[in-house]
C-alpha cells in the first residue's frame, strides 16, 4: 500500500471517531437523564411564559340607592424558569414579572386608586417559588413576598400594611402556583379520575376566599377535552399580622362584618391537539408540553355587610349589600423544555473510503 493510500484509510477512520468521540462526550448534556420527578416533569433550565387577564367588578348597594360600581382588568406576563430540581422532586423557580398593566373603572376607593397606579411596579421584577411534585406551591423566602408587596405599594407605608392584610402568603403562592393545579402533562385525557386542589383568593378590603375546587375531564365532542373546575367558597376576613409595622389603626379597613350568601367558582382548562401538518408523519414520541394551553376560572359572590362607624358618615347607609365577581384567564405563550432538545443520537456521519 502506498503511503497517500495508507494516509487516506487513517484519514477514513479518524473521521467517524472523532464525531463519535464528540457526541459521546456531549451525552450527558443533551440526552435526556432518568425521568423528573417534579411537576410536569420539569427540569432545570425548563422555561415557559403565560398570559395572564384578571378582570374585577364589584357592587355595593346601600340601602335602596344606586349601586356604587368598583371595577378593574389587570395584563400581565409571567415567565418561569426552573432553576433546580432536587431529589425529592421539589422544583426550585425563578417567576419573573413582564408588561403590568391595569385599568380601572367606577367609583374608586382610596386603595382602589392605589392599585391602579401599583401594578407597574412590578415590571421586571422576579420572586422564587417552590412546587412539590403534586403541584402545591410556596414562597422560598418570605423576605420576598415583603418585597414584593413593598413594590406594589411604593412609599405608602399605609398601603402595604394593607396588602399584607390582603395578601398573606397563601394569596401570592397560590396566584403564582394556578398553572400546577395540573401536576402531570397528561391530566387532559379521557382515562384521567378527577381531582381536587385548595387554593386561596383575595377580594381586597372584603377579605380572603378558601376553596377546595374540583378538576374534571369531559368530553366535548369527538375531538376535544377539557377539565371542567367548580367549587364553592368559604369567606375569611382580613387579620393583620401580628408582627406587622404599621399599625392597625393605619388600615383603614371600611369593612366591619361580612356575610357570604352565595358564592361559587367556575371553570375549564384545553389543550389543543395539533394534528401533524400537511403531509408529514405523525412524529414517533410526544413532545413534552404544558398540561394546557388556556385555563379560565369565574369567582362570584354575593353576601351583606356593615361600614366601620368611622366610614359611614358620610354613606347614605351603613349596612350594604355586594356582588363580586372575578375572571382570570392564563394562556400559555411560549415554552421550552430541555426534554424535547434530543431524543436520540444523530447518525454519525462516515466519509467514503477512497481505497475501496
Amino acid at each position: 500500500m502506498s503511503g497517500n493510500s495508507l494516509i487516506r484509510q487513517i484519514r477514513c477512520w479518524l473521521v467517524p471517531c472523532v464525531v463519535l468521540g464528540l457526541w459521546v462526550a456531549l451525552l450527558p448534556a443533551l440526552v435526556p437523564a432518568q425521568e423528573s420527578k417534579a411537576v410536569w416533569g420539569l427540569r432545570a433550565r425548563d422555561v415557559f411564559s403565560i398570559n395572564v387577564v384578571s378582570s374585577r367588578a364589584t357592587s355595593l348597594t346601600f340601602g335602596g340607592n344606586t349601586p356604587i360600581l368598583i371595577e378593574s382588568r389587570d395584563f400581565l406576563r409571567l415567565e418561569y424558569r426552573v432553576e433546580s430540581v432536587d431529589a425529592n422532586g421539589d422544583a426550585k423557580m425563578l417567576v419573573r414579572f413582564f408588561q403590568p398593566q391595569r385599568e380601572s373603572s367606577g367609583d374608586l376607593s382610596r386603595d382602589a386608586r392605589v392599585a391602579a397606579g401599583a401594578l407597574s411596579r412590578l415590571s421586571n421584577c422576579s420572586v422564587r417559588l417552590r412546587v412539590d411534585p403534586f403541584g402545591v406551591a410556596s414562597a422560598i423566602d418570605p423576605a420576598e413576598h415583603s418585597g414584593f408587596l413593598s413594590s406594589l405599594a411604593g412609599t405608602d407605608e399605609a398601603y402595604i400594611g394593607f396588602l399584607k392584610a390582603a395578601c398573606p402568603d397563601d394569596v401570592y403562592s397560590s396566584w403564582l402556583g394556578r398553572p400546577f393545579w395540573f401536576p402531570r402533562r397528561d391530566m387532559i385525557s379521557e382515562n384521567q379520575k378527577e381531582w381536587t386542589v385548595s387554593v386561596t383568593d383575595s377580594v381586597g378590603a372584603f377579605g380572603l376566599l378558601r376553596t377546595s375546587l374540583t378538576l374534571k375531564p369531559e368530553a366535548v365532542d369527538a375531538d376535544t377535552m377539557v377539565v371542567t373546575i367548580s367549587g364553592k367558597p368559604e369567606f375569611a376576613p382580613l387579620v393583620l399580622p401580628s408582627n406587622a409595622e404599621v399599625p392597625e389603626s393605619a388600615l383603614q379597613l371600611p369593612i366591619r362584618e361580612m356575610t357570604i350568601q352565595s358564592g361559587s367558582v367556575t371553570g375549564k382548562a384545553q389543550q389543543r391537539r395539533r394534528p401533524p401538518a400537511g403531509n408529514l408523519p405523525a412524529p414517533t414520541f410526544q413532545s413534552a408540553r404544558p398540561p394546557f394551553d388556556l385555563m379560565e376560572v369565574t369567582i362570584n359572590v354575593t353576601g351583606k355587610g356593615q361600614i366601620d362607624d368611622r366610614f359611614g358618615s358620610s354613606l347614605p347607609a351603613k349596612d350594604f349589600q355586594f356582588e363580586h365577581s372575578s375572571r382570570n384567564s392564563m394562556m400559555i405563550t411560549g415554552f421550552a423544555f430541555s426534554e424535547n432538545l434530543l431524543r436520540e443520537l444523530p447518525v454519525v456521519p462516515v466519509e467514503q473510503n477512497p481505497a475501496q
